[in-house]
């Protein structure tokens, strides 16, 4: 009985592991730096009719490249991409995007358009952009960098120690107009070329996976130990 208690709970362990979602390699690409030029007229990162030169700022893109579509070009080429723009609503691999710029963060979600491109030529990019018009309001914003960092992951799976890079033809617009008064209510851009810190780590697996993974280490452990006091009980009843 007790091996067919093992048996039994060795086969429900392996039934839990293959029910499980596979869990989304799902990554943080980090960037930071200085906005070498840029001005914000509306405060949309903080006061109206602020120049953004010098500015410190962060973004910080998390995103799976599962979703969407997946070009893998030759060796040492990885891309993502997705979203309304490519004709792939809701299938955006950025998924989210946090652009803090004089300590104001504001997010993009990516529904319009993104991508994620790594490569060993050194090439890393990333790009999101949101787009909605609703014929009371027209609002787009977006977030486009293009890094060069030595030894760049020939994987978007790959996590990546921060290092010193370049930034160039990089750079994000906040936008948003009224039709009914004719005024832009967002209205800011930032230059981001230049010195910049990139990294990528993974993201926490969500609870609920911990969760689901934590319950078949047990069960696999119970039936481990079962099958180790087998001998015992055995010469017990022989005693």
């Amino acid at each position: 009985m007790s091996t067919l208690r093992m048996f039994a709970a060795s086969v429900a362990a392996a039934a839990l592991f293959v029910a499980m979602p596979a869990v989304a390699v799902v990554k943080i690409a980090t960037y930071s730096g200085t906005v070498s030029n840029g001005f914000d007229s509306t405060g949309v990162f903080g006061v109206a009719n602020t120049d953004l030169t010098g500015a410190s700022w962060v973004a910080v893109f998390t995103y799976d490249k599962l979703l969407g579509g997946l070009l893998v070009s030759g060796v040492g080429f990885d891309e993502s991409y997705g979203g309304g723009g490519y004709g792939q609503v809701g299938e955006s691999p950025v998924t989210n995007v946090a652009v803090t710029i004089n300590g104001v963060t504001r997010s993009i979600v990516g529904d319009w358009a993104s991508h994620a491109v790594t490569a060993t030529s050194p090439a890393v990019a990333h790009y999101s952009e949101d787009l909605i018009d609703t014929d009371v309001t027209y609002m787009v914003h977006f977030i486009s960098l293009n890094a060069a960092p030595q030894g760049a992951p020939a994987s978007l799976d790959k996590n990546f120690a921060p290092v010193a890079t370049r930034l160039d033809n990089s750079t994000t617009g906040w936008f948003a107009y009224d039709y009914a008064s004719g005024n832009l209510t967002e209205n800011a851009t930032a230059i981001l070329d230049g010195d910049a810190v990139f990294s990528v780590a993974s993201q926490a697996p969500e609870p609920a996976s911990w969760a689901l993974m934590i319950a078949g280490f047990g069960m696999v452990g119970g039936a481990l130990r079962a099958r180790r006091m087998v001998p015992v009980r055995a010469a017990v009843r022989v005693r």
